[in-house]
């Protein structure tokens, strides 16, 4: 390989990763998400760490979180980010900026997954 196209190549894959981050930081101002915003958040996310692997670049955590999380349902979406960011699979920052934009509180018990309480009726 000469070195001019060694030094293109590393100059792609530093803008592609500057590329990156950026999308990244942008995406994470964002007021709110709706359902059809979310999803294409995270189509868009999927696109560009697919361009950045193409050029053999490891996408940013963030970037991957978002791809993973953005569009996912607000029923769920407690539970199943903070389980990724238990393991340690999932950039926490990421995660809690979904969550406000999805207006989800992280703190609370996801209301998806708990059984309603059963009425209670008096023996006949």
């Amino acid at each position: 390989m000469s070195p001019d196209h060694h030094n293109l190549l590393l100059n792609a894959s530093q803008v592609v990763s500057g590329a990156g981050q950026r999308f990244q930081e942008h995406a994470l101002q964002l007021a709110s998400l709706s359902p059809t915003g979310a999803a294409q958040l995270a189509a868009d996310a999927e696109y560009l760490a697919n361009v950045m692997a193409a050029l053999s670049v490891t996408p940013p955590a963030g970037l991957v979180t978002l791809q993973l999380f953005a569009g996912q349902a607000v029923e769920g979406f407690r539970e199943a980010a903070a389980g990724a960011v238990a393991e340690g699979s999932a950039d926490a920052k990421v995660v809690k900026a979904l969550a406000r934009m999805k207006g989800v509180d992280m703190a609370a018990p996801d209301q998806s997954i708990a059984a309603p309480a059963a009425p209670s009726q008096p023996p006949q």
